[in-house]
């Protein structure tokens, strides 16, 4: 959510770059090196560009999500926890009825903030559900992508293909696996290696934890069984998230568990 101040900076390094090189090269020089370095720049970015430093490639539509079922969008509030990674985008994705607050975000709240919170959820008299963040594997959609320009290539089809995705991860010590899909080796894809696995699972429950103990402290509990995974795209960058349910809890009750 910060990454966005970058934007100006990223507008003017072109120009700073060519700058640069007229201070460091003979005008002539300097104006051929920009054209060929910027010029292979953007021929990176038309490309898909990169995926590192919060880019993704772009895609259309450029946000898309797997929703839960609603039954009453009109009296359904749905708390936005701790603000980590920001999921403002996937508010746009849901029915406009459906009322959003966010808790524990990044700036300050008061005792009042708190009250109208629970003022929001009893007039709405709907159900409530918490947007918790889920884990995805980082170097799956790296793998995803390695495998559709692999398969459109005709790589993945054919005993050749196949060999050559095999002496390509030898010889070039690729971050990835290429695992023979039937018994002739004429079927393959690639796959993360099991170094690269990630226990998701793992890390699901410790958020939901995490955000129980955010929302407990407005007077609210999360139902961690009812927790379920969704997905969420932005661009071709996989952002999923966890649907929650939640409870208002007794003020007796949310004292008792912030204590403990």
């Amino acid at each position: 959510g910060v990454f966005r101040y970058l934007v100006a900076a990223e507008v003017v390094a072109p120009l700073a770059v060519f700058l640069l090189l007229c201070r460091c090269f003979e005008y002539g020089l300097a104006r051929r090196l920009a054209a060929w370095s910027l010029g292979i720049v953007t021929l990176v970015a038309l490309a898909g560009g990169t995926s590192t430093w919060g880019h993704e490639p772009w895609n259309s539509p450029l946000f898309s999500a797997e929703l839960p079922p609603l039954e009453s969008p009109s009296h359904t509030t749905v708390m936005m926890v701790n603000g980590s990674p920001p999921y403002g985008w996937l508010i746009t994705q849901f029915p406009g009825e459906v009322a959003f607050v966010g808790v524990r975000q990044t700036f300050p709240e008061s005792a009042a903030y708190r009250a109208k919170l629970h003022e929001i959820v009893q007039v709405r008299g709907g159900p409530v559900y918490a947007v918790i963040q889920a884990y995805y594997p980082s170097r799956a959609d790296t793998i995803d992508r390695q495998n559709a320009w692999a398969s459109a290539l005709g790589l993945e089809s054919g005993r050749r293909g196949c060999d050559f995705l095999h002496w390509l991860q030898v010889r070039a010590q690729l971050r990835l696996e290429v695992h023979d899909t039937d018994a002739t080796g004429a079927q393959c894809t690639l796959a993360v290696l099991p170094s690269d696995q990630e226990d998701t699972a793992g890390e699901d429950r410790a958020a939901v934890a995490t955000a129980a103990d955010s929302v407990v402290r407005y007077g609210f509990r999360i139902d961690a069984d009812s927790c379920r995974v969704y997905m969420g795209h932005v661009g071709q960058g996989s952002y999923p998230y966890q649907w929650c349910r939640v409870t208002e809890a007794s003020r007796k009750q949310a004292a008792k568990e912030k204590g403990g």
